[in-house]
């Protein structure tokens, strides 16, 4: 089974948790920045995806930005194994809803050690 890792560091205490069942981050409020580097494009079942966005739109405070790197449409279908969803801005925003308003997208490419290229879409939203 494959743990989702969401890294957590508020007010000097570091925790984890997994996104697709939450324990710890399910009580944070008031977030103020919400990073994900390429956790949601290995969501694949709605299941996964609805725990994900509703706990994004629990913890993140009004006026709170959401950061997400994942797979663009250019990008692998597959990664370590896995397959992945892949994304671009509009895919993305409607992912999150009409409670997000997108704010700035652009398409990056990470070069891999062996030389590989992996196209992202990194997307900036901010909470309504």
């Amino acid at each position: 089974m494959v743990r989702y890792l969401i890294l957590c560091y508020i007010k000097a205490k570091i925790f984890d948790s997994d996104i697709t069942q939450p324990v710890h981050i399910q009580n944070l409020r008031d977030i103020a920045v919400w990073h994900d580097r390429a956790v949601l494009h290995f969501l694949l079942e709605e299941n996964q995806q609805y725990k994900y966005l509703t706990t994004l739109k629990k913890v993140i405070k009004k006026g709170g930005y959401v950061i997400i790197a994942a797979f663009s449409l250019k990008g692998a279908k597959k990664c370590s194994g896995l397959d992945v969803k892949n994304y671009d801005q509009n895919m993305l925003a409607k992912f999150l809803g009409e409670g997000f308003s997108l704010l700035e997208y652009f398409d990056y490419t990470f070069y891999m050690p062996s030389g590989m290229p992996r196209p992202y879409i990194y997307a900036l939203f901010q909470k309504n």
